[in-house]
């Protein structure tokens, strides 16, 4: 009985995190609702709460009927590692833009560094406003002082989290380059996080719940008590995607939220859609599949 017992609560303490209380954001000497980004105080990431209308919904099924390759979309279950709902083509690759910054941020985590000041600020400017010099400050980091060594270590770290089609670190190593990523990788390297797979991914969750990007994405809908943590990326420009140069006009997202005493997951990648298309669309699968559960 007793073996039991410790087997259960082995399973589910992974999902004893509460992003609304202050002690979540705690971490070893302070916390991270302490910290500044950019002189302004950190708070709690929530939805924009924005109306959500009858067009949105068509939009939404119409998104969904259409199955365009340049968008594409998974819903998750965490709590249950599952996947609820997704596009037909979740192993398309995207440039990745900044989105990938959490797979920097979970690999230096991963590392068990101990912490200074500095590259705390780092992993919270990171996620919470998606500064690229501290991308570049932690991938060096993560190569002790060595980018192109921080570069491999990022990739060695998705691999061992079973991810080998996306590429993870930013910028080139050789003729290989980075930042590139399908949607069902996104969706597994968040259970992972969320399944503490890798060490301190917690600290990932706490960052990203307080994330103020994408209030016009997949928060717009979401009404303004919802706690919904995240992160974006854009980018509008010329870039390669496996190999092949093209033009791109990406706008990406990824959020986890509490509904129903359960966690859940939506990542939509997209090239050449609207902030509202992403809006609709996630909104939508909440209302769907989640809502009317």
């Amino acid at each position: 009985m007793r073996l039991v017992i410790l087997l259960l609560l082995s399973t589910y303490s992974t999902f004893a995190f509460d992003p609304a209380a202050r002690s979540f954001y705690q971490y070893s000497d302070g916390n991270y609702l302490d910290l500044k980004t950019s002189g302004q105080s950190n708070v709690i990431a929530r939805g924009s709460g924005v109306e959500l209308s009858a067009d949105n919904i068509n939009k939404f099924k119409k998104i969904i009927k259409s199955n365009k390759q340049s968008i594409q979309w998974q819903l998750r279950d965490l709590s249950e590692n599952k996947i609820i709902t997704q596009s037909k083509n979740t192993k398309k690759l995207f440039y990745g833009a900044s989105i990938t910054k959490i797979f920097v941020a979970g690999s230096y985590l991963e590392q068990d560094h101990k912490i200074s000041e500095k590259r705390r600020q780092d992993l919270n400017d990171l996620i919470v406003k998606s500064s690229n010099q501290a991308w570049s400050n932690l991938q060096v980091a993560i190569g002790f002082g060595d980018e192109n060594l921080g570069r491999k270590q990022v990739q060695s770290f998705l691999n061992t989290l079973s991810i080998f089609k996306s590429i993870g670190f930013r910028g080139y190593l050789g003729d290989l380059h980075g930042n590139e990523l399908n949607t069902e990788d996104l969706g597994n390297f968040i259970q992972s996080s969320f399944d503490q797979s890798y060490k301190n991914s917690t600290e990932l969750f706490k960052l990203m719940f307080i994330s103020r990007t994408g209030k016009m994405r997949l928060k717009k809908y979401f009404p303004k008590n919802m706690i919904i943590g995240g992160k974006t990326g854009t980018y509008n420009g010329a870039t390669s995607v496996n190999g092949v140069p093209l033009r791109v006009q990406v706008k990406h997202h990824t959020i986890v939220f509490k509904s129903n005493e359960h966690f859940y997951s939506i990542s939509i990648l997209s090239d050449g859609h609207t902030d509202d298309d992403i809006a609709s669309l996630g909104r939508g699968l909440f209302e769907y599949y989640v809502k009317a559960k």
